[in-house]
C-alpha cells in the first residue's frame, strides 16, 4: 500500500513539474509611452578612448562627458524635445578652450527624437547640428542607445532585426551611414523587460590622414547594447552601449577607438 501511494505521489510530482515546464509564456507587446509625463529626466555618461600605438609604445587618452538630459513630450507632439544641462567634461585630448566650446554647444542645442509606441527613434529628417567635435554628437549616442522594439507581442528569447541609413556630420561633411541591429529579448518579468543587441555601422569615409587619425573617431565600427524597460509605465529605465572602431594605421601610428555610454532614468529629478 505504501509502495502504491509512493508511486502515485511520484507520478503526480512528475506530471506537475512537466506541466509547469510546458506552460507557455504569455506574449507581451513592448511599447513606450512618454505622453504620461511632461518632463523625463535622464543622466548620461559617455567616454571615448583612443589607444595609440607607435614604435612599440602604447598610449591611452580619453574624453569623458556627463550630465543630465531633460526630455519633454509636450513641446512638440510625436517627438521628445531634449535639452542637456549640468554638463561636465574631462579630457586629456582637448584643450581647455575646446572643452568650454564643446560644453556650450551641448548645453545650447535642442535635440528632437521621434517617438511612438515601439520606438523612440533617431529622426533622420532632422538637420543635424554641425559641430566642431563630430566625435561626440548626441544624436549618434541616441542612435546607439535607444532600442527599436518589435511591432508584435513577443516572448523571452525572441529576436528581431532593424536596418536604417542615418546621415552623420563629420569633418568631411555629411555622410550616409548604414546601420544594422540584431536584437534579442533576454528576460521578461511582470514589470520589466531586458533587451540586448549587436550593431554595425558602415560608411564610406575618406581614408584617415596623419592629423585626423589621432583626433577623430571614425563612424564605421561594431558594438553592443542593452536596455532595461519598465513594461508597466512604458519607459526606458537604463540603456548602455559599447562601440569599437577598426584599427587604423598611418605610417608607424596605429589607433583604435572605443566608446562607452550609459543612459539612466532619474525619477527624483
Amino acid at each position: 500500500m505504501q509502495k502504491m501511494l509512493l508511486s502515485a505521489l511520484l507520478v503526480f510530482c512528475f506530471l506537475s513539474i512537466n506541466n509547469c515546464g510546458n506552460k507557455k509564456e504569455k506574449p507581451v507587446l513592448l511599447k513606450t509611452n512618454y505622453s504620461t509625463k511632461e518632463v523625463w529626466t535622464y543622466g548620461i555618461e559617455y567616454q571615448s578612448q583612443g589607444i595609440f600605438t607607435t614604435k612599440g609604445s602604447t598610449t591611452t587618452m580619453s574624453t569623458n562627458i556627463g550630465g543630465t538630459l531633460s526630455a519633454n513630450a509636450k513641446v512638440n507632439p510625436g517627438k521628445l524635445t531634449i535639452t542637456a544641462g549640468d554638463i561636465r567634461i574631462s579630457s586629456d585630448m582637448l584643450k581647455d578652450e575646446e572643452k568650454q566650446q564643446l560644453l556650450q554647444k551641448i548645453e545650447q542645442a535642442t535635440y528632437a527624437v521621434n517617438i511612438n509606441e515601439t520606438y523612440p527613434s533617431f529622426d533622420t529628417a532632422e538637420v543635424l547640428p554641425a559641430v566642431n567635435y563630430p566625435e561626440w554628437d548626441l544624436y549618434r549616442q541616441f542612435a546607439k542607445l535607444l532600442p527599436a522594439l518589435p511591432e508584435q507581442a513577443v516572448t523571452r528569447g525572441f529576436t528581431w532585426e532593424r536596418a536604417l541609413t542615418m546621415p552623420v556630420n563629420t569633418i568631411h561633411g555629411r555622410l550616409p551611414c548604414d546601420i544594422y541591429y540584431n536584437y534579442k529579448l533576454d528576460s521578461l518579468t511582470d514589470a520589466t523587460a531586458s533587451i540586448t543587441w549587436e550593431f554595425t555601422y558602415r560608411a564610406d569615409e575618406p581614408a584617415p590622414d596623419s592629423a585626423s587619425i589621432t583626433q577623430l573617431i571614425p563612424i564605421a565600427g561594431m558594438g553592443s547594447g542593452s536596455a532595461l524597460l519598465d513594461t508597466k509605465n512604458g519607459m526606458i529605465l537604463k540603456a548602455e552601449m559599447k562601440f569599437k572602431t577598426p584599427v587604423a594605421t598611418i605610417s608607424d601610428i596605429s589607433v583604435e577607438w572605443q566608446e562607452h555610454a550609459v543612459l539612466t532614468y532619474t525619477p527624483g529629478k
